[in-house]
Protein backbone atom coordinates (compact mmCIF):
# COMPACT_ATOMS: atom_id res chain seq x y z
CA UNK A 1 0.00 0.00 0.00
CA UNK A 2 2.62 2.21 0.77
CA UNK A 3 5.48 1.65 -1.94
CA UNK A 4 2.99 0.85 -4.61
CA UNK A 5 0.08 3.27 -3.86
CA UNK A 6 -2.31 1.26 -5.30
CA UNK A 7 -5.79 3.81 -4.60
CA UNK A 8 -3.13 6.20 -6.71
CA UNK A 9 -3.22 8.67 -3.48
CA UNK A 10 -0.69 9.56 -1.06
CA UNK A 11 -0.92 8.15 2.61
CA UNK A 12 -2.76 10.22 4.54
CA UNK A 13 -2.12 11.14 8.40
CA UNK A 14 -4.44 8.10 9.59
CA UNK A 15 -2.65 5.52 7.24
CA UNK A 16 0.71 6.44 9.09
CA UNK A 17 -0.62 6.57 12.41
CA UNK A 18 -1.67 2.74 11.98
CA UNK A 19 1.84 1.91 10.28
CA UNK A 20 3.20 3.39 13.35
CA UNK A 21 0.94 1.06 15.46
CA UNK A 22 1.68 -1.89 13.20
CA UNK A 23 5.56 -1.51 13.75
CA UNK A 24 5.06 -1.55 17.75
CA UNK A 25 2.87 -4.94 16.96
CA UNK A 26 5.38 -6.47 14.86
CA UNK A 27 8.11 -5.93 17.56
CA UNK A 28 6.42 -7.91 19.68
CA UNK A 29 6.89 -11.34 18.35
CA UNK A 30 10.12 -12.33 17.35
CA UNK A 31 9.08 -14.29 14.38
CA UNK A 32 7.98 -10.98 12.79
CA UNK A 33 10.73 -8.51 13.04
CA UNK A 34 11.48 -9.29 9.54
CA UNK A 35 7.89 -8.01 8.71
CA UNK A 36 9.25 -4.80 10.73
CA UNK A 37 12.38 -4.39 8.84
CA UNK A 38 10.37 -4.41 5.52
CA UNK A 39 7.41 -2.03 6.82
CA UNK A 40 10.52 0.71 7.77
CA UNK A 41 11.69 -0.20 4.23
CA UNK A 42 8.39 0.14 2.64
CA UNK A 43 7.78 3.71 4.22
CA UNK A 44 11.08 5.03 3.43
CA UNK A 45 11.21 3.84 -0.18
CA UNK A 46 8.05 6.18 -0.37
CA UNK A 47 10.03 9.11 0.90
CA UNK A 48 12.72 8.57 -2.08
CA UNK A 49 10.57 6.65 -4.87
CA UNK A 50 8.30 9.69 -7.29
CA UNK A 51 5.91 11.60 -6.26
CA UNK A 52 7.15 11.33 -2.85
CA UNK A 53 5.17 11.91 0.75
CA UNK A 54 7.82 14.49 1.73
CA UNK A 55 9.80 14.89 5.02
CA UNK A 56 6.62 13.38 7.45
CA UNK A 57 7.54 9.99 5.58
CA UNK A 58 10.90 9.86 7.02
CA UNK A 59 9.77 10.44 10.31
CA UNK A 60 7.18 7.86 10.06
CA UNK A 61 9.84 5.19 9.09
CA UNK A 62 11.75 6.11 12.10
CA UNK A 63 8.82 5.79 14.64
CA UNK A 64 8.42 2.54 12.90
CA UNK A 65 11.25 1.19 13.84
CA UNK A 66 11.01 3.07 17.61
CA UNK A 67 7.62 1.64 17.89
CA UNK A 68 8.85 -2.00 17.01
CA UNK A 69 12.05 -1.46 19.11
CA UNK A 70 10.29 -0.45 22.07
CA UNK A 71 7.64 -3.37 22.05
CA UNK A 72 10.21 -5.88 21.26
CA UNK A 73 12.49 -4.59 24.44
CA UNK A 74 9.51 -4.25 26.74
CA UNK A 75 6.82 -6.78 26.01
CA UNK A 76 9.02 -9.09 23.43
CA UNK A 77 8.65 -12.90 23.55
CA UNK A 78 11.77 -13.83 24.68
CA UNK A 79 11.42 -17.95 23.43
CA UNK A 80 11.42 -18.49 20.07
CA UNK A 81 14.08 -21.06 18.29
CA UNK A 82 14.96 -21.42 14.76
CA UNK A 83 13.63 -24.65 12.53
CA UNK A 84 16.14 -25.65 10.11
CA UNK A 85 14.49 -26.68 6.67
CA UNK A 86 14.46 -30.17 5.56
CA UNK A 87 15.67 -30.76 2.12
CA UNK A 88 12.16 -31.28 0.62
CA UNK A 89 11.61 -27.50 1.73
CA UNK A 90 15.02 -25.90 0.55
CA UNK A 91 14.00 -28.00 -3.01
CA UNK A 92 10.53 -25.76 -2.90
CA UNK A 93 12.43 -22.67 -1.58
CA UNK A 94 15.02 -23.27 -4.42
CA UNK A 95 12.09 -23.60 -7.19
CA UNK A 96 10.33 -20.44 -5.69
CA UNK A 97 13.28 -18.57 -6.20
CA UNK A 98 14.05 -19.52 -9.81
CA UNK A 99 10.57 -18.68 -10.56
CA UNK A 100 10.48 -15.26 -9.09
CA UNK A 101 13.83 -14.51 -10.77
CA UNK A 102 12.01 -15.21 -14.04
CA UNK A 103 8.80 -13.85 -13.00
CA UNK A 104 10.22 -10.33 -11.84
CA UNK A 105 12.36 -10.33 -14.63
CA UNK A 106 10.44 -10.56 -18.00
CA UNK A 107 8.51 -7.81 -18.08
CA UNK A 108 7.49 -4.68 -15.92
CA UNK A 109 4.23 -4.25 -14.31
CA UNK A 110 1.39 -2.30 -15.51
CA UNK A 111 -1.82 -1.44 -13.09
CA UNK A 112 -3.85 1.48 -12.44
CA UNK A 113 -5.14 3.16 -8.98
CA UNK A 114 -8.20 1.84 -7.95
CA UNK A 115 -9.75 5.45 -6.93
CA UNK A 116 -8.28 7.59 -9.70
CA UNK A 117 -8.42 5.14 -12.89
CA UNK A 118 -4.66 6.58 -13.46
CA UNK A 119 -1.38 4.70 -14.03
CA UNK A 120 0.29 3.97 -11.13
CA UNK A 121 4.10 4.62 -11.67
CA UNK A 122 6.10 2.08 -13.06
CA UNK A 123 8.96 2.59 -11.00
CA UNK A 124 6.91 2.10 -7.57
CA UNK A 125 5.46 -1.24 -8.94
CA UNK A 126 8.91 -2.70 -9.47
CA UNK A 127 9.96 -1.89 -6.05
CA UNK A 128 6.72 -3.18 -4.44
CA UNK A 129 7.53 -6.49 -6.58
CA UNK A 130 11.68 -6.35 -5.12
CA UNK A 131 10.33 -5.80 -1.70
CA UNK A 132 7.60 -8.25 -1.69
CA UNK A 133 9.89 -10.87 -3.19
CA UNK A 134 12.89 -9.80 -0.61
CA UNK A 135 10.87 -9.57 2.41
CA UNK A 136 9.38 -13.10 1.28
CA UNK A 137 12.73 -14.48 1.27
CA UNK A 138 13.88 -12.36 4.43
CA UNK A 139 11.27 -14.43 6.88
CA UNK A 140 11.93 -17.83 5.55
CA UNK A 141 15.49 -17.54 6.18
CA UNK A 142 14.72 -16.28 9.37
CA UNK A 143 11.48 -18.58 9.97
CA UNK A 144 12.91 -21.23 8.61
CA UNK A 145 10.89 -24.94 7.59
CA UNK A 146 8.04 -23.41 8.53
CA UNK A 147 8.18 -20.33 6.83
CA UNK A 148 9.17 -21.75 3.09
CA UNK A 149 6.11 -24.53 3.93
CA UNK A 150 3.36 -21.77 4.62
CA UNK A 151 4.49 -19.68 2.04
CA UNK A 152 3.91 -22.79 -0.99
CA UNK A 153 0.83 -21.01 -2.30
CA UNK A 154 3.65 -17.46 -2.94
CA UNK A 155 5.98 -19.74 -4.73
CA UNK A 156 3.50 -21.54 -6.74
CA UNK A 157 2.39 -18.25 -7.75
CA UNK A 158 6.03 -17.07 -8.71
CA UNK A 159 6.29 -20.50 -11.03
CA UNK A 160 2.66 -19.47 -12.26
CA UNK A 161 3.65 -16.62 -13.24
CA UNK A 162 7.11 -17.48 -14.95
CA UNK A 163 5.35 -20.58 -17.07
CA UNK A 164 2.55 -18.48 -17.94
CA UNK A 165 5.12 -15.83 -19.35
CA UNK A 166 7.17 -18.64 -20.95
CA UNK A 167 4.46 -19.47 -22.61
CA UNK A 168 3.18 -16.66 -24.09
CA UNK A 169 6.63 -15.82 -25.52
CA UNK A 170 6.19 -19.04 -27.57
CA UNK A 171 3.00 -17.93 -29.01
Amino acid sequence: RVVIRPTGHRPTIVDEVVLVGLGAFLGWRIGTWPALLGLAIAVAWDGLLPHRAGRRTYAVSLLVIVAGMLTALGLGEPDWEWIAPTVGEIVVLAIGVVGAVVAYSTEHPTSVGDLTGEPLNRQRLHMGRILGAGMALAAFAWLGGPGIVGAIPLWAAFVGTAASRFRSEER
